[in-house]
């Protein structure tokens, strides 16, 4: 299975992993499933750290390299599906709205929280 990782559930799986349910653990870490992170989700990254919103005890690009995650870059279908996508009530996240596109577009689960995103119609995991 193809998983695409919210930040936040990358963000657990690497510092603080006993906030992820088991079942999320137990997917990320099964050796059949290939695990992205979106590059979106290192920018983001950057800029909330930078806002002082964040201070992981270590390394986001280093932390995925070394959990064996990939990296999904953003691409220019990426960006052309993003304007397609349909604004919900209340949810105006430019970087999850990414996510799902690419979650969609690559044939991934995303794994997320965040029930809101099932109004996009993404297969989400969690």
């Amino acid at each position: 299975m193809r998983l695409l990782a919210d930040t936040h559930t990358v963000l657990w799986s690497l510092f603080d992993d006993q906030r992820l349910p088991a079942s999320v653990r137990d997917n990320l870490n099964d050796p059949a499933n290939e695990v992205l992170v979106s590059v979106v989700s290192a920018w983001e990254f950057a800029i909330k750290r930078s806002l002082g919103k964040l201070n992981p005890p270590g390394e986001f690009e280093e932390g995925v390299r070394d959990s064996g995650f990939q990296f999904l870059p953003l691409t220019p279908p990426h960006c052309r599906e993003y304007e397609k996508l349909p604004y919900i009530t209340g949810h105006r996240d430019p970087f999850d709205r990414m996510l799902v596109v690419q979650a969609q577009w690559e044939g991934c689960h995303l794994v997320s929280i965040d029930e809101t995103l099932d109004g996009y119609g993404v297969r989400r995991l969690w």
